[in-house]
């Protein structure tokens, strides 16, 4: 199979499965190749990790519910597959630069969080439907 084929097929079957926590080993093994094939393909084809690159989705979502709901933060965070909200804050603090809290006070509206995630987004265009 060729890379862009499998990599958009596990993108799909990740997506349809969110905010489940699909591990580099169970995404090798939906998509039939090993792990280190799986992080090197990741990598090449969209210039950034596999981890990074989910992490970052979550992040997202994360950041347009603390703006678009008034949701509590233990909410949005298992919302988007964080059982653990310290966990989550971290990841969240990591990701945007921002507590959750302090986000949800100071934003208007959500921003990109970084250049990595402008060439992540290469995967979402190339996404199959």
């Amino acid at each position: 199979m060729k890379r862009k084929t499998y990599l958009q097929e596990l993108y799909n079957e990740i997506m349809n499965r969110f905010p489940e926590h699909i591990t580099i080993e169970q995404a090798s093994k939906i998509s039939g190749v090993s792990k280190t094939k799986l992080k090197a393909d990741f990598q090449k084809e969209y210039g950034i990790s596999y981890y990074s690159y989910f992490r970052k989705e979550r992040m997202k979502l994360a950041a347009q519910l603390l703006l678009e709901t008034k949701q509590k933060i233990i909410d949005i965070a298992e919302a988007v597959g964080y059982e653990n909200s310290s966990k989550f804050a971290k990841a969240f603090r990591d990701v945007t630069g921002f507590s959750p809290s302090e986000y949800r006070r100071n934003m208007k509206k959500p921003v990109l969080f970084d250049n990595e995630l402008a060439n992540a987004n290469k995967i979402s265009e190339r996404r199959i439907v």
